[in-house]
């Protein structure tokens, strides 16, 4: 760190950038002292010499755990590559990121530009190690400081859940009162729409019927007009919603339930993505506490509810009227002409071989008639008709020939899995996570291959008896994708948890002395670290030993020349040697696990 205020001129002719962060929209709004202090980091660019200096706060109200896109950091780090950076000022580490991921790859992008950060505390200079070490366990303090606040909140709100005294929000009807813990909305009202609700349902059993009856009776119901905090409501015409919502909520058979969804994470663009909301099975519930509150109902009916909703199901597997079909030509694309919105299909008539477009959503949410009903079979017609006359016999041929292409670029792939399941193994292709930023994988040609899902870490390697590796050459050696991927093994390697398996490598070039072999030791290598047994491409096939043509394959593994496009094919010598050694790999692992 560097506690003078000397910065060499060279850093002071380009521009200083203040990076403005708050996680939330609550802290924009609330915490104004925090966000001016940010925007002081002006004057104190400026005080160390800076004349261009930028504020860069698009990232206000969003978090940089690494969950969520930052257009704001997405633009700092492409000013830091275009050189254009001189210095990056900010309040304090945890602003520029809370997770490792980012904040080293600023480190790394600030040492290759020779560009400063600068915070409250003085000056950094990347270039050097005291400084890189120091700016290292600052932003692994900061992303455990993430992990450990986040962590004790939510045991504490779990241990207060498991009490029932959590203060989660409840449903119309409930209202939380500060000595008795949860009760009745005064609102008699609210209790008697609610009540009408499962008596309607009782008497009809379904809760479309309910919809429809309470229509008619023009029944209506609150709706909070204060966001959540339902102290006011505006009373609407019931809805389909809030019909169901009513009968699958166990909150209304006084059971208190915490931990009903869960979030999910998946990788995208090589970012991890989470996603909220998503519905766990009863079975999988946190917290379930009956008999906690006074019920609209008992949790006896509330499961007969659930049974007969579950029969009611429309349009579910196993359901009483799943009966559908896929035949419309344009479901998804039609508006209605009257209200603008989305046309359904439906298929009526015997085997339901007749297509219906209609405006259901009217009927469906408020019981109201449907704008319009017509049969589906002379648009369809129709459309196909002027969609053929339009689209020209070569643009056809060509969409033919790419598809041919693509399935044969994956020949290599098909043929190793397609040889291993002849030696009797049920095989899962994955790949591994991207991880070179969108914009490199665009301009470099990058072939982003999505047709497989994302191994979902390193540690699925233990689940399998036999790992076949293929990646093209980089240089002589695997991809840093895979290598990357393959560096975070250690804590597998040493559980001795792949000892004994069975793996193999394939490989790619765009020469005939492009490095295959080097590739594939660099791929057996880790292998061979990693405890497994490695079967390569034995002279069983005798494809290769003729000369009479250009082909790949080696001892160590299957091999293909690509050529510099990607325009060659593999060949069948190629997809030979990839079906012999695929083969080959599973008839060994199906001996040693015996």
């Amino acid at each position: 760190m560097t506690s003078a205020d000397f910065l060499p001129a060279a850093v002071l002719k380009r521009k200083a950038v203040v990076y403005v962060r708050q996680s939330t929209q609550a802290q924009v709004q609330s915490n104004l002292e925090s966000q001016r202090r940010q925007y002081d980091l002006v004057e104190v660019a400026r005080r160390r010499g800076f004349r261009d200096v930028e504020v860069i706060d698009d990232d206000l109200g969003r978090s940089a755990s690494g969950m969520e896109a930052r257009p704001g950091f997405d633009k700092l780090v492409a000013w830091l590559c275009a050189g254009e950076v001189g210095a990056v000022l900010c309040f304090d580490a945890s602003r520029l990121a809370r997770n490792g991921r980012d904040w080293h790859h600023l480190l790394e992008l600030c040492g290759l530009v020779q560009a400063r950060l600068i915070d409250l505390d003085g000056i950094y200079n990347p270039c050097r190690p005291n400084d890189r070490l120091l700016l290292g366990m600052k932003g692994s303090i900061s992303e455990f400081e993430t992990g450990i606040i986040r962590a004790r909140m939510y045991d504490a709100a779990r241990a207060k859940a498991r009490r029932g005294e959590l203060r989660i929000s409840v449903p119309i009807g409930y209202v939380w009162h500060r000595e008795i813990g949860v009760g009745f909305d005064p609102d008699l009202r609210i209790q008697d729409a609610i009540r009408l609700i499962f008596s309607r349902f009782r008497e009809l059993g379904s809760a479309r019927q309910v919809l429809l009856s309470m229509t008619v009776d023009q029944v209506h119901f609150p709706r909070p007009s204060d966001s959540k905090k339902l102290t006011t409501f505006e009373w609407t015409l019931i809805r389909y919603r809030n019909v169901i919502s009513v009968l699958k909520n166990p909150f209304y058979a006084g059971a208190y339930v915490y931990g009903k969804s869960e979030k999910r994470t998946e990788i995208v663009d090589g970012r991890a993505r989470k996603s909220y909301g998503h519905g766990k099975p009863f079975a999988e519930w946190e917290v379930l506490l009956r008999d906690h509150h006074e019920g609209y109902i008992d949790w006896a009916e509330f499961e007969r509810n659930q049974k007969q909703l579950a029969v009611n199901a429309y349009g579910k597997a196993g359901g009483a009227k799943s009966i559908r079909g896929g035949r419309a030509l344009l479901a998804g694309l039609l508006s209605c002409g009257r209200c603008g919105r989305r046309l359904k299909v439906a298929y009526t008539g015997r085997s339901a071989k007749h297509i219906v477009y209609r405006c259901e959503l009217p009927y469906l949410m408020m019981g109201l008639p449907r704008c319009q009903t017509f049969g589906g079979a002379r648009v369809d017609l129709a459309i196909a008709r002027e969609l053929l006359r339009a689209v020209e016999p070569m643009a056809i041929e060509a969409a033919l020939e790419a598809e041919r292409r693509h399935m044969e670029s994956r020949g290599e792939q098909q043929r190793m899995a397609e040889g291993a399941r002849e030696g009797g193994a049920e095989v899962d292709i994955r790949r591994v996570p991207e991880t070179a930023p969108p914009e490199v994988v665009k301009a470099a040609g990058f072939k982003a291959d999505t047709a497989h899902p994302v191994i979902e870490s390193v540690n699925a390697l233990a689940d399998y008896d036999a790992i076949i590796i293929g990646a093209p050459t980089r240089f002589g050696r695997m991809p840093s994708q895979m290598a990357a991927f393959l560096d975070t093994a250690g804590g597998l390697c040493a559980s001795g948890k792949l000892n004994g398996k069975v793996g193999g490598a394939f490989t790619s070039t765009a020469t005939q002395h492009g490095g295959q072999e080097a590739t594939l030791f660099s791929i057996i290598n880790n292998l061979l670290h990693f405890g497994l047994t490695v079967v390569g491409l034995d002279y069983g096939y005798t494809g290769p030993m003729g000369v009479k043509e250009v082909h790949g394959s080696a001892p160590y593994g299957a091999t293909t020349i690509a050529d510099g496009d990607r325009s060659r094919q593999p060949s069948e010598i190629d997809l030979g040697g990839a079906r012999y050694q695929g083969k080959r790999i599973a008839e060994t692992a199906a001996k040693l696990a015996g």
